[in-house]
């Protein structure tokens, strides 16, 4: 009994419903954009493994002249970073992402900032035919102006690379699978792809080599750890049984 009452816990923290981006991702127009350039190794081996700071292409403005009358020109500056979006559109983005990272962080304390490195794209357990999109890695970024003239820019945060716990939940409980966790120093993002690849074969789901910065909002994650790891011990505890 108490088992099940863990894993009702754990499910409630993780919100496994269709409208959790975790679950069934979908691009929206203000809080999330797609990296295009570098391709997927590159960017992860520049960002996480070498730790790099990289800048995003940077729109500026120039006072020329046409026809004898002065005009104010736009021009692109390139970064290191690429994305599927107009320059216009991508720094209106970048910026609208920033301010709500930095308002759910001065309201909750938590980093919501996330580039989600592969997507798995799997069927639902009830309707084969309905099919999901969910992020498998989250890293952990810092998205930066450090002043009026400067590009916006990205880099490593401190917190974990983690494996979407979401996911990992759903497909743990409703299929079996048990996705492994990500550990940089032991393994490379290609072969833990890999990996995971050959473990969803037999479902006939695919992985997508994408990498999307988003708002990803699983705060709870830390209730929910100390609820996974501990439950041994909380399935022995007297009062808690008798509750």
């Amino acid at each position: 009994m108490i088992k099940k009452r863990i894993e009702y816990w754990e499910k409630c923290l993780l919100d496994l419903g269709k409208k959790n981006k975790l679950v069934n991702f979908k691009e929206t127009l203000r809080s999330s954009i797609e990296i295009t350039h570098p391709e997927f190794f590159t960017l992860f081996n520049n960002l996480v493994v070498k730790e790099k700071e990289l800048k995003f292409s940077q729109l500026k403005y120039k006072i020329v002249t046409v026809d004898d009358q002065k005009v104010l020109e736009k021009y692109e500056i390139p970064g290191d970073l690429k994305t599927n979006r107009e320059i216009e559109d991508q720094v209106t983005t970048l910026k609208a992402i920033r301010n709500k990272c930095k308002t759910i962080f001065q309201e909750q304390g938590v980093n919501v900032l996330y580039l989600s490195f592969g997507f798995l794209n799997w069927n639902d357990l009830k309707d084969k035919t309905i099919m999901n999109k969910s992020p498998l890695l989250l890293v952990p970024l810092h998205l930066v102006q450090r002043s009026i003239i400067d590009p916006l820019k990205i880099f490593l945060g401190e917190d974990e690379i983690v494996l979407n716990p979401t996911l990992h939940h759903k497909l743990l409980t409703d299929f079996n699978v048990n996705l492994p966790a990500f550990d940089n120093a032991d393994t490379s993002i290609k072969d833990y792809l890999s990996s995971i690849g050959k473990m969803i074969k037999k479902h006939s789901w695919s992985i997508e080599y994408k990498t999307f910065i988003g708002v990803f909002l699983f705060h709870k994650i830390n209730m929910y750890k100390d609820l996974h790891s501990k439950e041994a011990r909380i399935a022995k505890n007297d009062i808690l049984k008798g509750l």
